[in-house]
């Protein structure tokens, strides 16, 4: 009995571990190593998401094989790409094996949860959040003393993090799981009410887009009841809320989206992201630039703006990440790109409504990962459209494994819907067959005796 428990709680202490390096690791390597770019600690995290789920290695074989046609076709695109647009850079080629075994990684950590005991993996989510949540508060109120200390060169380093938007994204994650997964109404209005001091206190934008997050969920999963008697105190708050956000210069400077004379450079940045995929979909006839070759193109009226703003005539910002996951995707595989997008919002809406659905009923241990995974997914969605910085990222690892466990979920639900199906048509077989139809008929002329006979 001690064994096992033993056991458990070295799974528990690997998962919550591994959840906080995947956090921690890129931008302390960023900083540690020569090669400025987080693929070093992205694909060291990788190769302990493949320790930890070694054991899963052999379901690798089921996988190529149901998708070998999108690989071929993925490959097939790739090639037309080559002849039609052009050789990519380096860096592409070089990024390929570090994406594919972050992929791979993703894949066997989401089989490996899949058969880990659901409060298990809730307690080590619940973990993370709260120590990261402690990473946080302890930042800000050493005056982010230990990043400085390092030589981080952010004005708000929050270690590990490199800047505070970093640090929102991963931890704004955990965050939106906690509040997602959390019963009490007051645990989850704590959550955000964290969310938003520390949005205010840093100042952050994104942390702050995380809290509106939560609390659009919170709100959809009352009951109409609920809704009624709590609608007048959300009201006043949304309200207070959005003059104070509105009287804070931070904040309405990057809510600003007037001419791009008059911009901050958070804000042009953005709309660069979105005007690179525009100009890279109409450069490249639709066909996108190729893997890692957003910032190849030609500058963009906003990338002046963003060089006369910093005094660089020269000067860059983002231009190889694009801002936000979607432009780069977008700007790289054109119209492959669009669909990939597409096809990602239908699964964040179906996230949301299945996490609702759960969310409003008791949760217990059979929906706990149901709701955790379908909340990552959901929360994917700030780095999609919001703050993103390309495909090495601990928020994007997150999100594959949360793919991966969601179609391993559509999987198992169908074999299991096809098995219901076919015993369901079985009996109906027996009960319709000659056979059954005689054992039925003397079951009644039985029963006809009996009757006569009382």
């Amino acid at each position: 009995m001690n064994l096992a428990k033993l056991n458990v709680n070295k799974k528990l202490f690997s998962l919550f571990a591994l959840i906080v390096l995947i956090g921690a690791t890129p931008p302390v390597l960023f900083i540690l190593s020569p090669i400025k770019s987080f693929s070093v600690g992205c694909l060291i995290v990788a190769c302990l998401g493949l320790l930890f789920s070694l054991r899963r290695s052999k379901t690798l074989s089921s996988l190529s094989r149901r998708k070998l046609p999108l690989i071929f076709f993925v490959l097939l695109y790739l090639f037309t790409q080559h002849i039609i647009v052009g050789s990519w850079q380096t860096k592409s080629y070089s990024s390929i094996l570090p994406l594919a075994i972050m992929i791979t990684s993703a894949y066997l950590v989401a089989q490996e949860i899949t058969h880990l005991n659901s409060k298990l993996v809730l307690k080590a989510f619940i973990w993370a959040y709260y120590f990261f949540a402690a990473v946080g508060i302890f930042n800000i109120a050493s005056n982010y003393s230990i990043g400085k200390t390092l030589g981080y060169t952010h004005a708000q380093p929050i270690f590990p993090f490199l800047e505070p938007s970093h640090y929102a994204l991963y931890f704004g994650t955990l965050a939106f799981i906690y509040s997602a997964l959390q019963p009490s109404i007051i645990k989850k209005s704590m959550s955000i009410a964290l969310l938003v001091a520390m949005s205010m206190t840093i100042p952050n934008t994104t942390l702050l887009t995380y809290a509106c997050l939560s609390t659009l969920l919170l709100i959809f999963n009352l009951r109409p009841k609920a809704v009624f008697f709590a609608l007048p105190a959300f009201t006043i708050s949304i309200i207070f809320g959005v003059n104070a956000v509105l009287s804070n210069e931070y904040f309405s400077k990057r809510l600003d989206v007037s001419a791009s004379e008059n911009q901050n450079t958070t804000t042009l940045v953005y709309l660069q992201g979105v005007q690179d995929a525009i100009n890279s979909l109409s450069l490249t006839n639709g066909m996108g630039l190729g893997f890692q070759m957003l910032g190849t193109q030609p500058p963009s009226e906003y990338s002046y703006s963003i060089a006369k703003l910093v005094t660089d005539a020269n000067g860059e910002l983002n231009r190889q990440d694009g801002g936000f996951l979607a432009a780069k995707i977008i700007a790289e595989f054109g119209v492959i790109g669009l669909a990939a997008i597409f096809s990602f919002i239908l699964l964040a809406a179906k996230a949301f409504i299945q996490t609702r659905r759960l969310s409003k009923e008791n949760i217990d241990h059979t929906k706990t990962k149901a709701i955790l995974f379908n909340a990552i997914a959901i929360s994917f969605s700030i780095e999609m459209f919001i703050r993103g910085y390309g495909y090495f990222s601990p928020g994007f690892y997150l999100f594959l494994i949360a793919l991966f466990y969601i179609a391993h979920q559509k999987l198992i639900d169908k074999k299991n819907s096809k098995s219901r199906k076919d015993i369901l048509t079985s009996i109906s077989h027996q009960n319709n067959s000659p056979q059954s139809k005689a054992s039925h008929s003397d079951l009644r002329s039985q029963r006809s005796t009996i009757i006569e006979a009382n």
